[in-house]
């Protein structure tokens, strides 16, 4: 059943319609169940909830000219957590290796420079959080997401003139297990790239211009 809805506009008029199903990584069915999981004390392990998302051009779903300048620059890749090619996420293979964040995130907003810089802005901003990202229909079991994404003011500016998404992610607002090695035991943070995230998709690519919209509706299920 498919439970992501993709909607591309431009100049206002809808040219994309798409239909997916996610993947809820590892990391996101670990905090499920200790979120349903009470200590001695009678409060769940954990109670952070879902507040941001963000996308990539990586994935199996890579188009080409992510591998050319400026994106091969700002972009580059084998810097996600299994230094990969930049073409290998695959929601229906969540293990192999294993999702834990997006594998070329790009920026909602800042400078251009590339994941390995050090110089890497601490004020770029790599996620969406409200009010471009609010949640309806929430229940004990249920919640749906809904990103939105202004291409004139986000994502698509100097050097680029195009963003080709090709992934995407939800994210909580916890800390996990802060100190730990891995990206699954750090703390989601909105300035900088691989963050931790709880569900995932890739889709063929979405070319952004700078007269693009997208909305991402996004419905999640806790329990059958």
């Amino acid at each position: 059943m498919n439970n992501v809805l993709i909607l591309h506009r431009r100049h206002g008029k809808l040219v994309d319609y798409r239909e997916l199903h996610n993947v809820w990584v590892d990391n996101g069915r670990k905090y499920l169940a200790k979120m349903i999981t009470e200590t001695t004390f009678g409060s769940p392990i954990r109670d952070d909830r879902l507040k941001y998302f963000g996308v990539g051009i990586g994935s199996v779903n890579r188009t080409g000219m992510v591998t050319s300048p400026p994106f091969s620059v700002s972009y580059p890749a084998g810097y996600d957590p299994w230094s990969t090619t930049g073409d290998v996420y695959w929601k229906d293979r969540p293990l192999g290796p294993e999702i834990q964040t997006l594998e070329l995130p790009v920026r909602k907003s800042g400078g251009s420079l590339g994941y390995g810089d050090p110089l890497l802005s601490a004020t770029d901003v790599w996620l969406f959080s409200p009010p471009e990202v609010y949640f309806t229909h929430q229940t004990s079991q249920s919640v749906t997401a809904h990103a939105y994404i202004d291409a004139s003011t986000d994502v698509v500016y100097s050097p680029f003139t195009q963003m080709p998404l090709t992934e995407a992610g939800l994210y909580t607002d916890g800390v996990h297990n802060a100190g730990g090695a891995t990206p699954s035991d750090v703390a989601v943070d909105v300035n900088k790239p691989y963050s931790p995230l709880v569900a995932y998709v890739n889709f063929d690519t979405i070319l952004l211009d700078s007269n693009s919209t997208v909305e991402f509706i996004w419905s999640v299920r806790f329990a059958p």
